[in-house]
Parts: structure tokens; C-alpha cells; sequence
């Protein structure tokens, strides 16, 4: 019981296919490279403007890549496509912010932020009504009914940050979140404020990405909410059931393309909004360490043998 079985879990592919992995791997990771100078000279160049969630909203693509470039060189490639969800709707945002009224745009951001840590907060003090409403789900929980909730005080937390939202900087924005806060219960999100997009399906066409949403935002939410396991399970060449198994790398090229296309994509947002000198070392950047393998990876293919349909007809293994 200590030894997995072959037949679902065989930790020496990524050794048979290790260099292929590495070189991949690589590639992303000199993606992830450029992400970390690039950071620090958008940082420089908004060193005047309240544009810090852009900033920080690539950072979090980039750390995206960078497990994803982890997870493929083990062969974990199922796994990584959680995180493109993630950075799809990270790299929205940055391109919501890029099309103008940045600066507005990327406060909005953070006065949503401040308000979804007050809210947290709130919950944390057993002495307020959603405080004790959050002890009461506990004690019913199944796993959390024995655990004894210790009052926290967070008044000060939450005075440091109303106190943050008053200032003038962040006024209009606050205005703005209060007012649609009268209007309706429940998350408020950043990009909504100043009667933007509603959801995340409005904000991908805003930006011009409509087919993002709906071909693949849909599709990797099953890898969030768990509603696609069944894809693991297909007929064999027997006609018989079978498990795809842990670690087949099956769809390798395409997490790896759609990861580095959405990091990419990010970059240029960036560059266009803080740094447009930036433009032309960046194509070089791109045309010299990043584009022959990326074009590699559309003639890529690893091959399911125990799935028919994925075999090519009359040529062997």
C-alpha cells in the first residue's frame, strides 16, 4: 500500500520525457525572469500615481506562471489548470485598467479590497451580528463544532482602514462603493464601481475577450469547482472503463501556451500603461528567448494510448 499502482500513478514518465519538460519549463521560467524587472520598473514609474493593484495584479500572474512552471516539470499538468482561472481573471483586470482611467481604476481596486478585509474582520468579533452569525455556521459545522472561537478585538484593524478609505485620495471611489453598496447586498466587485462590468463574464468582453470567457474561463471552472471529474474516466481501446492516470501530461502544450499567452498579454498592459519606452526591448526580448519555443509547442503532442480517439489512425505507438 506504500507503492502506488502503475496503472494510475507512474512517477518515472517525467523522467522518460524529462527533457522535453525542462525545456518548457524553462522557457516559462525565463517568462517569470522578465516579470521580475519588469515589476520593479512599473514600480519605479508609478512611483506618482495610485496604481499599485495593477501592479500587484501582475505580480500575481507571474507567481501564477511560476507554479505552473513548478507543477509541469513533475507532470502535474491537471493540477496547474486552477491557476489559469486565476491569472485569466488577473490578466482582465490589468487590461480593464490599461484602456483608460488607470489610476481611477486601480483605486477602485483597492477600496474593494479594504472593504472585503473590514468585512472579514467584522466576522472575526463574536460581539457583532456577523460575528455571531459566523459562530453559530461554526458550531454547526461538522468539522469546526468542537473548535472554541476566541474573541478577537479588531476594532483597530478596522479603524486603520475606514481611516484609509477617508482620505481624499480614495473619496470619490468611496463615495462610489457606498453608494452601490445602498443598492445591493453582496460582493461588490472592484471593476463594477462607476457603473462598470457586473461579473467577470462583462468585464472579459469589455476588454475585448469575450471568447476567453466563454471558451475557456467556462471550461477551467470545472478544474475550480470540481464539476469535471469525470473526464478522468474513458473507454479504452477494449471498450472497458479506465482512469486517465495521475501525472499523464496529456494537455502539456495547451496549459503551457494559454499560461505563457495570458502572461505575455499582461506584460504588454503593463508596458503600454507605465512604461511604453519598454516596447521595443520587450519584442526583442520576446522574438529571441520566448517565441521558438513557444512555436514548438503547437506541433507538440503527447498521445493518450488508452484512448482511442486520441491516437492518431494506422500509425503505432
Amino acid at each position: 500500500m506504500n507503492q502506488p499502482r502503475r496503472d494510475f500513478l507512474d512517477r518515472q514518465m517525467a523522467r522518460r520525457i524529462q527533457p522535453n519538460l525542462d525545456r518548457v519549463a524553462e522557457m516559462m521560467d525565463r517568462c517569470v525572469n522578465y516579470g521580475t524587472h519588469l515589476i520593479v520598473k512599473c514600480d519605479r514609474a508609478a512611483e506618482q500615481k495610485q496604481i499599485v493593484a495593477a501592479i500587484m495584479l501582475g505580480l500575481h500572474v507571474i507567481e501564477a506562471l511560476d507554479a505552473i512552471s513548478v507543477l509541469v516539470r513533475k507532470c502535474c499538468v491537471d493540477p496547474a489548470k486552477s491557476l489559469l482561472r486565476s491569472q485569466m481573471e488577473a490578466m482582465f483586470g490589468i487590461a480593464y485598467m490599461a484602456k483608460g482611467d488607470s489610476e481611477r481604476k486601480a483605486t477602485q481596486y483597492v477600496v474593494a479590497h479594504a472593504h472585503s478585509r473590514i468585512d472579514w474582520y467584522k466576522k472575526l468579533d463574536p460581539t457583532v451580528e456577523v460575528g455571531k452569525q459566523l459562530s453559530s455556521q461554526l458550531k454547526s459545522d461538522s468539522t469546526f463544532h468542537e473548535l472554541s472561537i476566541v474573541a478577537l478585538d479588531t476594532t483597530g484593524n478596522i479603524q486603520n482602514l475606514e481611516n484609509m478609505l477617508g482620505r481624499s485620495e480614495y473619496s470619490i471611489v468611496e463615495s462610489d462603493w457606498q453608494r452601490l453598496r445602498r443598492q445591493k447586498k453582496g460582493q461588490i466587485w472592484w471593476y463594477s464601481l462607476n457603473d462598470g462590468p457586473k461579473n467577470v463574464e462583462e468585464l472579459a468582453a469589455a476588454v475585448g475577450d469575450p471568447g476567453w470567457y466563454e471558451v475557456l474561463y467556462r471550461i477551467y471552472s470545472g478544474e475550480i469547482h470540481a464539476t469535471n471529474a469525470l473526464g478522468s474516466l474513458h473507454a479504452s481501446h477494449d471498450m472497458q472503463g479506465a482512469y486517465q492516470p495521475l501525472r499523464y501530461p496529456t494537455d502539456l502544450p495547451m496549459v503551457v501556451m494559454l499560461a505563457v499567452s495570458m502572461t505575455l498579454r499582461t506584460y504588454r498592459s503593463l508596458i503600454d500603461t507605465l512604461i511604453p519606452d519598454e516596447r521595443e526591448p520587450y519584442a526583442e526580448w520576446f522574438a529571441k528567448d520566448i517565441k521558438p519555443t513557444y512555436d514548438e509547442l503547437q506541433k507538440f503532442k503527447i498521445i493518450d494510448s488508452s484512448r482511442p480517439s486520441k491516437i492518431p489512425p494506422k500509425r503505432p505507438m
